[in-house]
């Protein structure tokens, strides 16, 4: 409304100053900037002289969108400001501004010729993928500058912060990773599957980038659409720092040296580390390690991590508060409590919390077919950042059959830590069409009567019945004491310290549920942190 104002306001001034040009002359008609294509030839022309030239009194801006939106062109009075358009769309990228000759417009600046603004589009698209029962696809647009770095390393930066949650979400292990770099400047970007889909692997990406006065190394560690190498997060081990994420921890640490000693560079380094989820956790060891070695790579305040729902894989006493270390946490998310600190489990670094009581608004701003699951308030929880706290508690807090605790990280260790590892590399490593079968029939039954879900999981040797006939209908090999045993240890786990968690699977406690889940999805994650001001 205002530009609309405005531009009537300068035709109005427009058409008074022609009208005055108009009176001045007489009926002789006035010349535009470019001159009139039939002038009147007067006294003066016949005899051999220059006609006079008619004062400019306006000039015209044109905008070359360069393949966004259209914007259309404005007239402006000689010698006045022009006002800015609206910004002009263009999928998958960001507006950076108007551009003259290369150098960005600023207009403030008076009118004295007509000129051709081109759009500047900066950023590049990653797909964040849905919630649980949604298929919207969502996608975002992530930007880089080299200015990210020029701040100290221990001062949060939001801008930064997106940029590497960008690079967290996009690293599944493929070349869309290494693309996300190339896309946004840098000049190299690698992506290592030293141990590709495996028990205890990890995909990382190495991108660089020359800035004036130092060589710039982000290191992506994979956190999303992993297979086997998933297994890890359960073996916790029963001494020390978290074992599984120590393992994929040494692996990326080992290539980051050999990467470095292989591009002989003699200059200065900043090491930027960033992962989500177990990516998260991995980052956060290997944050860790960088500022704790003797032999640095870099100096400590060259050291820039940013870790995104990040699970706790340091012993406690060994997690020092770096202030160059922060882990964006949604505290509703459960996996942020994992490993739980009951077993001496912590983080380096300093937490951010950017959960935001106004989501379900935030997302729907975002995308208004997205939509979380409503959290329904009980007696027991009032507040949904209580929920996975509760869970958490509750499983920790069976006493009753020795060998179904999990009170302490040895009784994890000795009951579970060998089952659930063999349990997700058989799913993990299973082809996808026989693992689509038996969720789809799984979370079919328990749509449409959970009673019958139930059923299954009454025994071990139903659960194994179950399981088994899916992979003898695909010819998948299997040892069948193996699946025996991690059938009877599941069903046991259910029946001892899951019984909590079976209440869940009822309404309205299990659209609580899927809702604490669906906060671990980046989606989610991303419109909080959008969102978030410190």
């Amino acid at each position: 409304m205002k530009n609309k104002f405005i531009k009537i306001l300068l035709s109005c001034f427009f058409a008074l100053t022609i009208g005055t040009l108009l009176v001045s002359c007489g009926n002789e008609e006035n010349s535009n900037d470019k001159g009139n294509e039939n002038p009147p030839i007067d006294d003066k022309e016949s005899k051999g002289q220059e006609p006079p030239v008619e004062p400019v009194s306006s000039y015209t801006i044109r905008f070359d969108s360069d393949g966004g939106s259209d914007v259309k062109s404005i007239s402006v009075t000689k010698n006045t400001r022009a006002t800015a358009p609206a910004d002009p769309k263009k999928d998958g990228k960001a507006f950076a501004g108007w551009y003259l000759n290369d150098q960005l417009f600023n207009f403030d600046t008076p009118i004295t010729d007509n000129i051709t603004l081109k759009a500047k589009w900066e950023g590049t698209s990653v797909s964040l993928g849905g919630i649980i029962g949604n298929s919207t696809s969502n996608n975002a647009t992530f930007i880089y500058r080299d200015s990210y770095f020029e701040n100290a390393s221990n001062v949060f930066n939001k801008d930064l912060a997106m940029f590497m949650f960008g690079a967290s979400v996009s690293n599944d292990g493929t070349d869309k990773s290494s693309t996300y770099f190339t896309d946004l400047g840098f000049e190299k970007a690698t992506v290592y599957p030293k141990a590709k889909d495996e028990y205890q692997g990890i995909y990382y990406t190495i991108a660089e980038k020359n800035i004036t006065d130092y060589k710039l190394i982000v290191v992506s560690v994979r956190g999303v659409g992993y297979g086997a190498e998933w297994s890890g997060n359960f073996e916790v081990g029963n001494a020390n720092n978290h074992t599984g994420f120590t393992k994929a921890k040494e692996i990326v640490l080992n290539g980051l040296k050999n990467y470095i000693s292989s591009i002989n560079y003699s200059g200065n380094y900043k090491i930027a580390l960033t992962g989500y989820s177990r990516g998260g956790a991995v980052a956060n060891l290997l944050a860790d390690s960088l500022l704790k070695m003797e032999d640095k790579l870099t100096a400590n305040e060259n050291v820039y991590a940013y870790t995104f729902n990040t699970p706790k894989g340091l012993l406690k006493e060994n997690a020092v508060a770096y202030d160059n270390v922060f882990n964006i946490i949604n505290e509703v998310d459960i996996i942020s409590l994992i490993a739980p600190k009951e077993y001496g489990f912590a983080r380096c670094g300093r937490d951010i919390n950017i959960y935001n009581d106004k989501i379900d608004d935030l997302i729907h701003a975002y995308n208004d077919k997205l939509q979380l699951p409503t959290f329904t308030a009980s007696d027991t929880i009032t507040d949904e950042r209580e929920l996975n706290k509760f869970i958490l508690k509750s499983l920790i807090g069976y006493t009753y059959e020795p060998e179904y605790v999990l009170t302490t990280r040895n009784d994890y260790y000795n009951n579970y830590q060998n089952t659930l590892i063999y349990v997700s590399n058989l799913f993990f490593n299973l082809p996808s069409e026989t693992l689509n079968k038996i969720v789809v029939d799984i979370m079919g039954k328990a749509k449409a009567d959970v009673f019958s879900v139930i059923t299954i999981i009454a025994s071990g040797d139903s659960l194994y019945n179950y399981i088994k006939g899916f992979l003898d209908a695909d010819n998948i090999r299997y040892v069948e004491s193996d699946l025996l045993n991690a059938a009877n240890k599941v069903v046991g786990f259910i029946q001892g310290p899951g019984t909590y968690l079976l209440a869940f699977a009822i309404e309205p406690n299990r659209s609580n549920l899927i809702r604490m889940i669906d906060m671990h999805f980046a989606v989610v994650d991303y419109v909080l942190l959008s969102n978030y001001s410190n």
